[in-house]
């Protein structure tokens, strides 16, 4: 892939599992909307008066940091050895992967934690989080990602 016009053609960017031919670049775009997710979940869910999350700003900026990075790594070793099998779960299998990255982050930023019933916060949040970043990530790709 030379030029951009062969990567936004490519498979793996039509999906979304790529935003940028240039890796620190992807990460740094990842990091961006996952941000802008995670903020807007949590206002969501606080909105209704069901907080999700419990956190400080500091511990918040690196759960969202951390959890980008758990995810670009895991989801490159999982897209080159398994990409067969995410086929056959129709994407069922990045939504259990989205979690897992939720839960390891979680563990490993104190700061932060769930507020009631971890388990079913975990998954409303991880489910309305992969939502809104859909969403973001065809933004993307339609208006920004086609003047790269």
């Amino acid at each position: 892939m030379r030029d951009s016009k062969d990567f936004n053609e490519s498979y793996m960017a039509k999906f979304g599992f790529f935003l940028h031919k240039n890796m620190g670049m992807h990460v740094l775009i990842v990091l961006i909307l996952n941000t802008i997710s995670l903020i807007v979940t949590v206002g969501l869910f606080e909105l209704i008066g069901r907080p999700v999350l419990n956190f400080e700003i500091a511990g918040f900026i690196f759960f969202v940091i951390v959890a980008t990075l758990i995810e670009v790594s895991l989801k490159i070793f999982v897209l080159r050895h398994f990409i067969n099998l995410i086929v056959k779960t129709y994407g069922f299998l990045l939504i259990i992967l989205q979690v897992i990255i939720f839960f390891l982050s979680k563990l490993i930023v104190t700061e932060v934690s769930f507020a009631y019933m971890e388990v079913l916060s975990l998954i409303y949040m991880t489910l309305l989080f992969l939502l809104i970043r859909l969403v973001l990530i065809i933004i993307y790709q339609r208006y920004i990602m086609k003047k790269i």
